[in-house]
């Protein structure tokens, strides 16, 4: 029922282990490493440790092709900071599926694989012109347009492959995306602290009472969305 409610609100990305999922592991760890110092062995060594740790993500996850999409495309990213060359994204991404095809050819008939890759490369294309066509001052309107901006171009890329293989078109996702992706963020977050103080029970059962409220209104908001 829950899969079925995400899906016909245009959720379903926050269900699976996703890139989103990758996204914010790799700005979590990036955070978590600010203190070491930005110099060039700085550099290397925190963009190093942000790789290992993306790779054993996607290895406890499976390996997914959605998650090793993610994965290789941020090490390439991190890999041209640790080289101190200049990056562009939708080279990393051909890049990362060239090598995950190289890997394994059907890969290219696999959902998961077609509308991560659909989403992403139409958001590194769309979302800058969609985006510029206003601009804003006020700090929440821009999170709002920017918002708003994402899912349009992610429905660009993804809605015909949605309509080919599952004969609906997710009208609800620009609205949906108002809240599960903050949730999302907040969720993950809650989860690693219930991981740091795992070893303290007090702590570790009021931060999952938390993650239990999050999660619940998470889907209760989605419901709300679609009903």
């Amino acid at each position: 029922d829950t899969r079925q409610i995400f899906s016909l609100a245009g959720g379903s990305h926050v269900l699976a282990v996703s890139g989103l999922h990758v996204g914010i592991i790799y700005a979590i760890i990036l955070g978590l490493l600010s203190f070491i110092p930005h110099s060039q062995i700085g550099n290397i060594t925190r963009h190093s440790i942000v790789i290992l740790c993306l790779w054993f993500y996607a290895f406890i996850c499976g390996l997914p092709a959605s998650v090793v999409r993610s994965a290789f495309m941020f090490s390439l990213i991190s890999g041209s900071y640790i080289l101190g060359k200049s990056n562009y994204s939708l080279n990393a991404v051909f890049v990362s599926a060239f090598f995950m095809l190289l890997y394994k050819p059907l890969y290219l008939f696999d959902i998961g694989f077609q509308l991560s890759y659909a989403a992403v490369i139409s958001i590194l294309i769309f979302y800058p012109k969609l985006y510029s066509m206003l601009k804003f001052q006020n700090k929440i309107m821009v999170w709002i347009w920017g918002m708003i901006c994402v899912s349009a171009a992610a429905q660009i890329g993804t809605l015909p492959i949605t309509v080919y293989y599952f004969h609906q078109i997710p009208v609800y996702s620009i609205f949906t995306n108002f809240v599960v992706v903050p949730a999302a963020f907040i969720i993950i977050y809650v989860a690693l602290a219930l991981l740091i103080f795992s070893v303290l029970p007090p702590v570790a059962i009021l931060i999952g009472r938390l993650a239990d409220l999050i999660t619940e209104l998470l889907c209760n908001g989605v419901e709300g969305i679609v009903n």
